[in-house]
């Protein structure tokens, strides 16, 4: 496997890079890598891992795309690492996975001049499906290259490179063993279990961080939960207060009733403005200074011009003390003014008066007493 061209010749015999910038850049199979000593085994499985791990590189805050270089030159300290373009986007079209580029000035003159026609990436992230078949689950990089081979290891750089000479090999058990903290000569066994304890500890504190997180979410909830019933409650009063300020102007109009009032406050706290609205059509207007330059009404009794009965004035056969003189006034002002609209007079409110104080019972109805 060679990998995939990426640019085509026109009539012209020049080259030019895929108008809409998607290339493909691998394929279902199985990829031998001879000099990592595996097979790439690139099946459905792998592809969907692949997908999911781009889409969330892809999602991470500042994500500037994936890196395409030159030769996979930026694997290397020694060499430049410039961008040929950056991958934004990743699909699956039939058996094939595709990436859309966006060249650089550079890349796409490399492309466009015909400097390269291949695209290689590199894959790692490889579980193991059986003997030295591996399976890889994530795209770490691409690069155009002129000669691209499917082969290598963790990561994979899919590109045919002269073998390294054995004593110039990095020695990766050493430094898996200096990485993991273990005395030199450490056996197979004991890098396994390193390597198992520090997974372990890895997903303890991966738990603990969630719990924590999960727990710091719940208080902060619960904190928010409080501050909107407080402030729930603090409307409720201030309702409260609305509704008394503007059923209270009303209070003159309802006298003693206590349940009238009630139930004013009941249904202003239903609907406010339109017990307001009706409350205030029905109280009387406020006279104007034309209205309260003229007397509305004669006073209802006056007591410097009221002519009082003969009997007040001690003319009767039988005098009154001044103590029952004055309790007889006083009550025959409140019957005469609770009766007057019937047409009552003064001498008749007197008559009741005098009787009501001589039997007694200076409370009975007045018109109970204009029925006698």
């Amino acid at each position: 496997m060679k990998g995939w061209l990426i640019s085509k010749p026109d009539a012209g015999a020049r080259f030019s890079p895929p108008e809409d910038g998607w290339v493909q850049i691998l394929a279902i199979g199985d990829w031998p890598n001879d000099e990592a000593g595996l097979v790439q085994v690139c099946d459905q499985q792998a592809f969907d891992a692949i997908m999911q791990d781009f889409g969330s590189q892809a999602s991470s805050d500042n994500w500037p795309g994936m890196l395409v270089d030159y030769d996979h030159f930026s694997h290397h300290k020694d060499k430049a690492s410039g961008a040929a373009g950056w991958a934004d986007k990743l699909e699956q079209r039939g058996e094939g996975l595709w990436a859309h580029v966006r060249f650089s000035e550079s890349g796409e003159r490399a492309v466009r001049g015909g400097e390269y026609r291949l695209i290689s990436p590199v894959l790692t992230g490889f579980e193991e499906v059986e003997g030295d078949r591996k399976r890889p689950s994530r795209l770490y990089r691409l690069a155009l290259t002129n000669d691209p081979e499917i082969k290598g290891m963790a990561p994979v750089s899919n590109r045919a490179m002269p073998h390294k000479p054995k004593e110039t090999d990095m020695d990766y058990k050493s430094e898996l063993i200096t990485l993991l903290g273990l005395p030199e000569g450490a056996s197979d066994d004991d890098i396994t279990a390193a390597r198992t304890k520090l997974a372990d500890e890895a997903q303890a504190f991966n738990r603990a961080q969630a719990e924590a997180e999960a727990e710091r979410k719940r208080k902060s909830e619960h904190q928010d939960e409080d501050q909107i019933e407080a402030l729930n409650r603090r409307v409720a009063e201030l309702e409260t207060e609305l509704v008394e300020r503007d059923v209270a102007q009303f209070d003159s109009l309802l006298g003693d009733n206590k349940e009238a009032k009630q139930a004013l406050r009941e249904l202003a706290g239903l609907n406010r403005a339109s017990v307001s609205l009706v409350m205030t059509a029905i109280k009387p207007a406020k006279k104007t200074d034309t209205e309260t330059s003229k007397p509305a009404l004669p006073p209802l009794f006056n007591r410097r011009v009221q002519v009082l009965p003969q009997v007040a004035r001690g003319e009767e056969s039988k005098p009154m003390d001044d103590l029952t003189a004055t309790r007889t006034r006083l009550r025959a002002q409140k019957v005469l003014a609770m009766n007057r609209g019937m047409g009552m007079t003064w001498s008749q409110a007197w008559d009741i008066a005098r009787r009501e104080v001589a039997a007694g019972a200076p409370e009975i109805k007045a018109d109970k007493a204009m029925a006698e």
